[in-house]
């Protein structure tokens, strides 16, 4: 068995189970576990990928893998777990061989139940119903699959072929085998739209036909639910080819379990049958946890012998089928048989395998048998997967010494009664077993025929009559038992999830055949590390057990096959293999659809068995004591099983134990209490009474605790810090806007100023050069009337005043060069300006669409982060577990004790007090008895012998002493204990006293 560890989330996930004490007021309720109900396609064709939605599943959070049981189909990528994911791409090698496989779901709280996975030689197309309502119909090539769904009420699929003239053709419709709720109704019509085909599941088969194209054309076929139901659940696999699959074989049983040649037989039309030309080449095809089904196999065949066989290279890719083994010499039935002239005379012991070709069919057949033999008369039918009802008259035929013949009749009962697990794994059935004791040395006759009339689909169904000594042996089949408890029911399909210092318990089937009534010890062959799972018996004649798994609170994170052996044992030894009996492999089972109010649950035989362990500690976690498989007790002794508890994350409530399994009339009592709040060790008391049933008893102890349970810590950890991040964001983000506002605001109040700056220096330069030019003007006059000076004395005055404004004039025009150089700054500005402050307001536009986009993201993340805290609040559960199962054997008291004292006495520490005693054997009970005192667990410091009586003995007295350190208080459940050597056992017989230690 290989242990495969889980992905890196499971891994990384911390305990989320918190213990508080809460009120009585808690609901029931179950922790999540894996639940896959329906996937879509439920299949594809070899060397090709497909995309797998998951359509309907509980407590399917936070997938990580898609787990098939064949290695060649693997999940493509790493999908990312935390976004729960529903969609995933599946790569099948070309090859994986053509068969139904198992896939199951990896999520945040286990590997969930299977679902059946087809793959095909076929070219397979998947169609969606929106195509259908476009297309439709629906236009597809001989040899090849569809893939679809009826999801909607009223909803009908239809689909067209062309077809060659006088050619055979196989048509299969198939839904059980998808694990599909659907009812499939398959009809078949010819090119001048005439039906020709109506077929439907009926009794867990599904429409399969095989007829021949009278024309050539386009054939028309119309799919859909018998009650014209629809959901995303109901999915179909519909096939046509010219490859024909027969609907029976010739043999319909295989001697041997290896290769055989075989005839195919099946229904053309409504014609008679017709044996196929060619042989059939059968090749065993074992079981593994790696293997393919042939599809549906139902819990009636796993009261069986079979084996899954294929028939090699049908056309594209094998075919597979099961077929039942034979134990004894096969005969086929030869006729005409329906007389008692034509009787067909038969050797015993022999399997005859016979149909019913007409209504009204009656097959005859008689074998000598001498006085005093067993022989097991057997019909087997629905137990081979036919859909058949016959029923069988015996009668006895001698003939005396004249030559008169008398002709006694011998009841029969019909149908087997025993139903293995009614409403979930149904196994009633009408076929028959009966155990002829053979009153006389005669003829016996068997005339067998079927109840109901014969419709078209039973024309190839048969019938297998053994007649052969007893010889006794069983099968074993094991299935998932949930947690009953909220939604969970007993029945519901789900994952066998076991959390770090929990249980989970698989229920184990017993088909016990041809009178094998021996004890079975069931045991698995391998054990996943961290994982304990301790033998079981299943007492003589019972059929049903629970195999307890149990997880240490470190164990692995990861999931593994769980293989169990099954083996017949001695009743007083379990260790000690009946070598008579086969040891068999626990078949797995699953259950695929809950019952319903008017119909019982729909489940399989399956692949194998899975459990898986995942990341949550549980923080109250009750442990047995070891003990024996069986106790081997006597009526009026007590026996004690102490439970202790494991404490953790603070849990300090109580524990409450429950016993469940003892019938109420059995007069054993019970006493298992709880464990109260702060202690850790709980006391399971049974007292079997004077007159209790002797023989085999079952109890299973569970435990209820109530705590707080947190679904999903690590993603409210993970929104929180999400939304924190948006936090963050935000505060950067506004800082942001308000840096790019200020920006804008600088930049406007520049370009303001910078104007200003401008239109200044604008009329500054313009003012300068008007007084340039009044300066000019006033120049040149001065220089003129410097030119008519008339003296040197006017003409020097008015050389200065030239120069002077001359000077002036040089000043002004510099002024007026600081000022146009001034302007060109500011004219620069006023040109460079407009563009920041656009920058500056795009910035402002750009930053402020962030803050209203990450506003409107904190505002979602809040919302989201109050549903998550909403959903991950603390819920108060109560929450029950199977702890542990006790098989007792209850013998006859050997011998009776009785007190000659007081049964109530006080003894004070470092005393001693005298208990005096009369014992009474039963009839030829001998050997030597010995006699000790027996106090409760947790009481210390009480003792007293052993004291040994002799065979002759017949009263004592026994001397009870108190330690210096003895438990104080009144212990009312103490008793002197007789303990004797009786029918291989250590047996004991207890007489109550009650001691008070001061």
């Amino acid at each position: 068995m290989k242990f495969r560890p889980t992905c890196f989330l499971l891994k990384a996930m911390i305990p989320c189970l918190v213990m508080l004490i809460v009120p009585a007021s808690c609901i029931r309720a179950q922790l999540p576990v894996a639940q896959l109900r329906s996937i879509f396609p439920a299949g594809g064709q070899a060397g090709q990928t497909v995309t797998i939605g998951i359509v309907e599943g509980t407590d399917l959070d936070e997938i990580s893998h898609l787990i098939f049981n064949h290695p060649g189909i693997q999940l493509q990528g790493k999908p990312d777990p935390l976004t729960n994911p529903k969609s995933f791409t599946v790569k099948i090698a070309a090859d994986v061989p053509a068969g139904y496989y198992a896939m199951r779901v990896q999520s945040r709280y286990g590997v969930s139940n299977p679902r059946m996975f087809r793959v095909d030689a076929y070219p397979a197309k998947v169609v969606q119903e929106a195509e259908l309502v476009k297309l439709s119909p629906m236009a597809c090539e001989v040899n090849s699959v569809v893939y679809s769904r009826c999801e909607a009420r009223g909803d009908i699929d239809e689909f067209t072929y062309n077809l060659e003239a006088n050619k055979k053709y196989e048509v299969r419709l198939d839904s059980l085998s998808l694990d599909s709720l659907m009812l499939p109704v398959l009809e078949i019509y010819q090119p001048d739209g005439h039906r020709i085909i109506y077929s439907r599941q009926v009794e867990r088969k599904d429409p399969h036909v095989i007829f021949l194209s009278n024309n050539a054309g386009s054939y028309r076929i119309k799919v859909y639910d018998f009650m014209f139901r629809g959901a995303a659940s109901y999915a179909y696999r519909l096939s046509l080819s010219n490859s024909i699959v027969p609907d029976s074989f010739e043999p319909p049983v295989l001697q041997q379990a290896n290769q055989q040649t075989v005839k195919g037989l099946y229904l053309q039309s409504d014609a008679a049958p017709q044996i196929v030309t060619s042989d059939y080449n059968l090749q065993p095809y074992p079981i593994q946890a790696s293997s393919a089904l042939p599809g549906f196999i139902s819990p009636r065949q796993s009261l069986n012998r079979f084996l899954i066989a294929k028939i090699p290279a049908v056309n594209l890719g094998d075919s597979l089928l099961s077929i039942p083994l034979a134990e004894q010499p096969l005969i086929a039935e030869h006729e005409p048989n329906n007389t008692n002239e034509q009787t067909q005379s038969v050797t015993v012991p022999c399997e005859i395998y016979g149909r019913f070709l007409e209504p009204g069919d009656i097959d005859q057949f008689s074998f000598q048998a001498k006085k005093g033999t067993e022989l097991w008369l057997q019909i087997f039918s629905e137990r081979d997967g036919q859909s058949l009802d016959p029923f069988i008259k015996l009668e006895q035929i001698t003939v005396d010494a004249k030559g008169a013949q008398a002709i006694k009749p011998i009841a029969v009962p019909d149908d087997i009664k025993t139903n293995l697990y009614p409403n979930v794994f149904d196994t009633l059935t009408d076929d028959i077993d009966y155990l002829l004791k053979v009153p006389a040395d005669a003829t016996y006759r068997i005339s067998v025929t079927n109840r109901f009339h014969l419709n078209r689909n039973k024309r190839l169904d048969y019938y297998r009559l053994r007649i052969s000594p007893p010889k006794p042996s069983f099968q074993a089949v094991a299935m998932l038992l949930p947690n009953v408890s909220g939604a969970l029911t007993a029945d519901t399909p789900s994952g066998c999830v076991l959390r770090q210092g929990g249980t989970a318990a698989f229920k184990v089937l017993i088909n016990r055949v041809q009178g094998f009534s021996e004890p079975v010890r069931i045991e698995a062959t391998q054990t996943p590390p961290g994982v304990t799972i301790n033998p079981i018996i299943i007492p003589a004649g019972a059929t049903t057990g629970e195999i307890i798994l149990r997880a240490t609170a470190d164990a692995p994170v990861g999931f593994a096959d769980i293989n169990f052996l099954a083996r017949a044992v001695n009743a007083n030894n379990p260790d000690q293999i009946l070598p008579q009996y086969k040891s068999v492999n626990v078949t797995a089972a699953t259950v695929t659809w809950k019952a319903q109010p008017t119909s019982p649950a729909i489940s399989r035989l399956g692949h194998s068995l899975v459990v898986s362990i995942v990341a949550e500690q549980l923080s109250a976690e009750v442990r047995p004591t070891a003990h024996p498989m069986v106790f081997h007790v006597s009526q009026s002794e007590q026996l004690w099983q102490p439970l202790e508890i494991v404490r953790r994350n603070g849990f300090a409530d109580k524990v409450i134990i429950k016993a469940e399994g003892i019938d109420k009339k059995s007069k054993i009592d019970i006493v298992a209490g709880e464990i109260p709040k702060d202690q850790n060790l709980a006391k399971v008391r049974f007292s079997f009474k004077a007159d209790a049933k002797t023989g085999w008893h079952v109890c299973r102890l569970k435990s209820e605790s109530q705590f707080n349970y947190v679904r999903n810590p690590q993603l409210l950890a993970k929104k929180e810090q999400e939304h924190k991040k948006i936090e963050a964001d935000q505060a950067a983000k506004t800082k942001a806007l308000d840096i790019a506002k200020k920006q804008q605001a600088d930049k406007t109040k520049l370009l303001t100023e910078a104007n200003k700056v401008a239109a200044l220096d604008k009329k500054k330069q313009q003012d300068l050069a008007k007084r340039i030019d009044t300066q000019k003007k006033s120049l040149a006059k001065l220089k003129d009337d410097l030119s008519k000076s008339a003296n040197e004395e006017q003409k020097t005055a008015r050389q200065k005043l030239v120069d002077a404004k001359t000077a002036e004039l040089t000043k002004l025009a510099k002024g007026l060069e600081t000022a146009q150089a001034a302007i060109k700054i500011s004219s620069q500005k006023v040109i460079t300006l407009p563009a920041e402050l656009k920058n500056a307001q795009d910035t402002v536009k750009k930053t402020s669409a962030e803050f209203e986009a990450v506003k409107k993201s904190l505002a979602a993340s809040k919302k989201t982060l109050d549903q998550v805290r909403k959903a991950q609040a603390a819920k108060k559960v109560k929450y029950e577990e199977i702890e542990d199962r006790l098989v007792f054997y209850v013998h006859s008291a050997p011998m009776t004790i009785s007190l000659k004292s007081p049964a109530e006495v006080s003894l004070a520490k470092g005393k001693t007090t005298e208990i005096k005693i009369e014992l009474a054997r039963k009839d030829k009970v001998t050997g030597m008895v010995a006699v000790s005192l027996s106090v409760p667990p947790g009481v210390t410091g009480l003792s007293a012998g052993p004291l040994m009586l002799m065979p002759d003995q017949k009263s004592a007295v026994i001397t009870v002493s108190a330690a210096a350190d003895a438990t104080a208080g009144k212990h009312q459940y103490c008793t002197i204990r007789g303990t004797i050597m009786h029918e291989s056992q250590q047996l004991s017989v207890d007489v109550p006293i009650t001691i008070t230690v001061p």
